[in-house]
């Protein structure tokens, strides 16, 4: 059992025995915590090895801590204060909502005078005309291309009837 391997809360990374540390350290009281820790680690193998958590190396600690709360009797994680993890809320009539914290969250920081606002509303509007710009130059792009493969398409068949493409002399 490598107890050497802490996690601070806050830190970006954490490794296979520092999560196992992290459950044991928190879910006993020193009674039993080597079995914990056993048990956890095996948990957090079986989860690397599915391709759930990344396979080797130091885990994203947001990656880790979003599967361990939503693991059974690890629920109680999510009341550790300053943990990183993400959440996804179900709704009633079959809504949908996802509420996260880290690396999958973008925002935009809501400015407060109204000269801020219709500055920040116009930087806006022209990033969304120039990406649009951009999606319709791909979709251009891809439309000649698919052209392109049709007409080499209609020239093997024709050529294979012929019995294959006519040699230079």
């Amino acid at each position: 059992m490598k107890k050497a391997e802490t996690y601070k809360i806050g830190d970006p990374f954490i490794t296979h025995p520092a999560a196992a540390n992290f459950i044991a350290d928190h879910l006993t009281n020193g009674k039993d915590r080597e079995l914990v820790y056993h048990r956890a680690a095996g948990r957090i193998r079986a989860a690397r090895k599915k391709g759930i958590l990344s396979r080797s190396g130091p885990m994203k600690a947001i990656d880790f801590f979003s599967w361990a709360v939503q693991e059974k009797d690890w629920a109680w994680l999510a009341n550790i204060s300053g943990l990183p993890f993400s959440v996804q809320v179900n709704l009633e009539a079959g809504l949908q909502a996802s509420a996260g914290v880290g690396r999958d969250v973008a925002s935009v920081d809501i400015k407060t005078s109204k000269k801020a606002l219709q500055d920040q509303v116009a930087a806006l509007a022209f990033d969304l005309q120039q990406m649009k710009r951009r999606l319709e130059e791909c979709i251009q792009e891809r439309d000649a291309l698919i052209k392109k493969e049709q007409g080499r398409s209609e020239t093997a068949v024709k050529n294979g009837r012929l019995g294959g493409r006519k040699k230079a002399l």
